[in-house]
């Protein structure tokens, strides 16, 4: 799973976020014209078919994690981000 922003038809304020989003997780090409950036993503999972519905859902609860992770992360960041610029 991962979190991509996408640029197109953005508005200056969302511009904005991503710009800050992007001060703390560097998308790997900083291209002025961005499109896409992709700012997280979780650890690659393989689901072989030898795994059980358990396991899988233990795979997925480990990525829903991680993303909870990133947002608490990015939130934090932002909100003091957002205070210092006041």
């Amino acid at each position: 799973m991962q979190f991509a922003l996408s640029s197109r038809n953005a508005n200056p304020e969302f511009l904005d976020i991503c710009e800050r989003i992007n001060e703390f997780y560097k998308a790997k090409k900083g291209k002025k014209n961005w499109q896409w950036r992709l700012s997280f993503r979780t650890k690659t999972v393989c689901i072989s078919d030898d795994l059980s519905k358990e396991q899988i859902f233990e795979k997925l609860d480990e990525c829903f994690e991680e993303i909870q992770n990133f947002e608490r992360d990015l939130k934090n960041k932002l909100s003091l981000d957002k205070s210092t610029k006041a």
